[in-house]
Protein backbone atom coordinates (compact mmCIF):
# COMPACT_ATOMS: atom_id res chain seq x y z
CA UNK A 1 0.00 0.00 0.00
CA UNK A 2 2.97 2.09 1.15
CA UNK A 3 4.74 1.54 -2.19
CA UNK A 4 1.44 1.79 -4.49
CA UNK A 5 0.96 5.57 -2.38
CA UNK A 6 4.92 5.94 -3.44
CA UNK A 7 3.99 5.50 -6.77
CA UNK A 8 1.34 7.49 -7.11
CA UNK A 9 3.09 10.90 -5.87
CA UNK A 10 6.14 9.92 -7.88
CA UNK A 11 4.88 11.85 -10.83
CA UNK A 12 3.46 15.34 -8.70
CA UNK A 13 7.07 15.45 -6.85
CA UNK A 14 8.67 15.09 -10.10
CA UNK A 15 6.38 18.10 -11.44
CA UNK A 16 7.29 20.21 -8.43
CA UNK A 17 10.82 19.45 -8.27
CA UNK A 18 11.12 20.19 -12.53
CA UNK A 19 9.48 23.46 -11.56
CA UNK A 20 11.11 24.94 -8.65
CA UNK A 21 14.47 23.77 -10.98
CA UNK A 22 12.84 25.63 -14.11
CA UNK A 23 12.43 28.22 -11.90
CA UNK A 24 15.81 29.14 -10.19
CA UNK A 25 17.54 28.89 -13.81
CA UNK A 26 15.36 31.60 -15.08
CA UNK A 27 15.60 33.79 -11.85
CA UNK A 28 18.81 35.80 -12.37
CA UNK A 29 20.23 37.10 -9.28
CA UNK A 30 22.78 39.75 -9.70
CA UNK A 31 24.72 41.74 -6.43
CA UNK A 32 26.35 44.96 -5.55
CA UNK A 33 28.68 46.33 -3.16
CA UNK A 34 26.41 49.40 -2.49
CA UNK A 35 28.81 50.91 -0.31
CA UNK A 36 31.91 51.00 -2.57
CA UNK A 37 28.97 52.62 -4.91
CA UNK A 38 27.81 55.01 -2.45
CA UNK A 39 30.92 56.29 -1.40
CA UNK A 40 32.68 56.52 -4.53
CA UNK A 41 29.74 58.26 -6.32
CA UNK A 42 30.87 61.88 -7.35
CA UNK A 43 27.77 63.25 -5.70
CA UNK A 44 28.91 61.67 -2.46
CA UNK A 45 31.86 63.00 -2.54
CA UNK A 46 30.73 66.65 -3.08
CA UNK A 47 28.45 66.39 -0.54
CA UNK A 48 30.77 65.28 1.95
CA UNK A 49 33.10 68.71 1.16
CA UNK A 50 29.71 70.53 1.46
CA UNK A 51 29.44 68.98 4.63
CA UNK A 52 32.71 69.58 5.85
CA UNK A 53 32.78 73.16 4.87
CA UNK A 54 29.66 73.91 6.82
CA UNK A 55 31.33 71.93 9.91
CA UNK A 56 34.45 74.30 9.59
CA UNK A 57 32.10 76.84 9.22
CA UNK A 58 30.23 76.29 12.37
CA UNK A 59 33.53 75.48 14.66
CA UNK A 60 34.81 78.87 13.58
CA UNK A 61 31.61 80.67 14.39
CA UNK A 62 31.34 78.57 17.89
CA UNK A 63 35.15 79.52 18.60
CA UNK A 64 34.66 83.27 18.11
CA UNK A 65 31.36 82.90 20.46
CA UNK A 66 33.92 81.35 22.91
CA UNK A 67 36.41 83.80 22.30
CA UNK A 68 33.91 86.30 23.86
CA UNK A 69 32.96 84.48 26.22
CA UNK A 70 36.44 84.44 27.69
CA UNK A 71 36.92 87.94 27.18
CA UNK A 72 33.33 88.72 28.85
CA UNK A 73 34.56 86.36 31.83
CA UNK A 74 37.71 88.17 32.65
CA UNK A 75 36.35 92.09 32.05
CA UNK A 76 33.39 90.38 35.05
CA UNK A 77 36.41 88.89 37.45
CA UNK A 78 38.00 92.01 36.78
CA UNK A 79 34.98 94.52 37.77
CA UNK A 80 34.39 92.03 40.82
CA UNK A 81 37.88 92.83 42.00
CA UNK A 82 37.58 96.62 41.47
CA UNK A 83 34.16 96.28 43.81
CA UNK A 84 36.20 95.06 46.97
CA UNK A 85 38.42 97.95 46.72
CA UNK A 86 38.41 99.17 50.21
CA UNK A 87 39.84 102.76 48.98
CA UNK A 88 36.84 103.68 47.13
CA UNK A 89 33.74 105.17 48.18
CA UNK A 90 30.39 103.51 48.74
CA UNK A 91 28.65 105.04 46.07
CA UNK A 92 31.33 104.53 43.86
CA UNK A 93 31.72 100.62 45.35
CA UNK A 94 27.46 100.31 43.99
CA UNK A 95 28.34 102.26 40.51
CA UNK A 96 31.20 99.53 40.15
CA UNK A 97 29.04 96.31 41.35
CA UNK A 98 26.17 97.69 38.95
CA UNK A 99 28.19 97.25 36.14
CA UNK A 100 29.87 94.22 37.57
CA UNK A 101 26.24 92.96 37.36
CA UNK A 102 25.37 94.17 33.62
CA UNK A 103 28.88 92.38 32.69
CA UNK A 104 28.09 88.91 34.57
CA UNK A 105 23.97 89.03 32.86
CA UNK A 106 26.00 89.59 29.15
CA UNK A 107 28.26 86.32 30.42
CA UNK A 108 25.32 84.50 30.76
CA UNK A 109 23.75 85.33 27.48
CA UNK A 110 26.71 84.61 25.52
CA UNK A 111 26.75 81.09 27.40
CA UNK A 112 23.35 80.96 26.58
CA UNK A 113 23.79 81.84 22.52
CA UNK A 114 27.08 79.23 22.67
CA UNK A 115 24.80 76.54 23.62
CA UNK A 116 22.05 77.05 21.41
CA UNK A 117 23.81 77.76 18.41
CA UNK A 118 25.82 74.71 19.04
CA UNK A 119 22.72 72.46 19.42
CA UNK A 120 20.91 74.14 16.23
CA UNK A 121 24.19 73.85 14.21
CA UNK A 122 24.53 70.05 15.32
CA UNK A 123 21.34 69.36 14.25
CA UNK A 124 20.82 71.42 11.08
CA UNK A 125 24.40 69.73 10.07
CA UNK A 126 22.71 66.02 10.76
CA UNK A 127 19.33 67.17 8.78
CA UNK A 128 21.79 68.16 5.88
CA UNK A 129 23.75 64.92 5.94
CA UNK A 130 20.50 62.85 5.69
CA UNK A 131 19.00 64.98 3.14
CA UNK A 132 21.98 64.73 1.33
CA UNK A 133 22.31 61.01 2.39
CA UNK A 134 18.73 59.95 1.20
CA UNK A 135 18.69 61.98 -2.25
CA UNK A 136 22.20 60.26 -3.42
CA UNK A 137 20.42 56.72 -2.70
CA UNK A 138 17.69 57.72 -4.79
CA UNK A 139 19.72 57.97 -7.43
CA UNK A 140 21.58 54.91 -6.72
CA UNK A 141 18.51 53.23 -6.36
CA UNK A 142 16.94 54.38 -10.02
CA UNK A 143 20.63 53.34 -11.78
CA UNK A 144 20.27 49.93 -10.33
CA UNK A 145 16.77 49.88 -11.32
CA UNK A 146 17.10 50.23 -14.62
CA UNK A 147 20.62 48.20 -14.72
CA UNK A 148 18.59 44.98 -13.41
CA UNK A 149 15.36 45.33 -15.89
CA UNK A 150 17.60 45.79 -18.77
CA UNK A 151 19.61 43.09 -17.84
CA UNK A 152 16.67 40.75 -17.09
CA UNK A 153 17.49 40.52 -13.22
CA UNK A 154 14.69 39.28 -11.32
CA UNK A 155 16.73 40.19 -7.88
CA UNK A 156 19.70 42.38 -6.91
CA UNK A 157 21.25 41.73 -3.49
CA UNK A 158 24.23 44.47 -1.59
CA UNK A 159 27.11 42.12 -0.97
CA UNK A 160 28.39 44.22 1.78
CA UNK A 161 24.96 44.11 3.67
CA UNK A 162 25.09 42.79 7.47
CA UNK A 163 23.16 41.32 9.79
CA UNK A 164 22.13 43.37 13.03
CA UNK A 165 24.97 41.62 14.56
CA UNK A 166 27.38 42.51 12.07
CA UNK A 167 28.46 39.38 10.09
CA UNK A 168 27.41 39.44 6.28
CA UNK A 169 24.68 38.76 4.76
CA UNK A 170 25.77 37.08 1.87
CA UNK A 171 28.75 34.57 2.72
CA UNK A 172 29.48 33.76 -0.83
CA UNK A 173 28.94 35.50 -4.18
CA UNK A 174 31.17 34.14 -7.59
CA UNK A 175 30.85 38.09 -8.54
CA UNK A 176 29.81 36.41 -12.13
CA UNK A 177 26.98 38.85 -11.75
CA UNK A 178 28.53 42.11 -10.26
CA UNK A 179 27.20 45.18 -11.27
CA UNK A 180 29.00 47.36 -8.70
CA UNK A 181 31.97 48.96 -10.82
CA UNK A 182 29.15 49.00 -14.05
CA UNK A 183 26.38 50.78 -11.77
CA UNK A 184 29.42 53.56 -10.48
CA UNK A 185 30.74 54.18 -13.76
CA UNK A 186 27.23 55.04 -14.73
CA UNK A 187 26.65 57.51 -11.73
CA UNK A 188 30.09 58.96 -12.35
CA UNK A 189 29.60 59.69 -16.04
CA UNK A 190 27.85 63.07 -15.25
CA UNK A 191 30.85 63.86 -12.84
CA UNK A 192 32.08 67.83 -13.69
CA UNK A 193 35.39 67.44 -16.12
CA UNK A 194 38.49 66.76 -13.64
CA UNK A 195 36.41 66.31 -10.74
CA UNK A 196 37.01 62.57 -9.58
CA UNK A 197 40.83 62.87 -10.02
CA UNK A 198 40.98 65.89 -8.09
CA UNK A 199 39.39 64.43 -5.33
CA UNK A 200 41.12 60.70 -5.95
CA UNK A 201 43.40 61.04 -3.25
CA UNK A 202 41.16 62.77 -0.65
Amino acid sequence: MIARLIRNLLPTVAVLFLTASSQAQTNKIGTIDLGDVFTNYWKTIQANIEVKERADEVTRTRQKMLDDYQTAQEEYQQLLERVNDEAISSSERERRKTAAERKLAEVKDIEESVRVYSQTSNDNLANLQMRRRDAILAEIREVIDARAKAGGYSLVIDSAALTVDRTHVILYTNRQNDLTREVLSNLNLTAPPGFLEEHANR
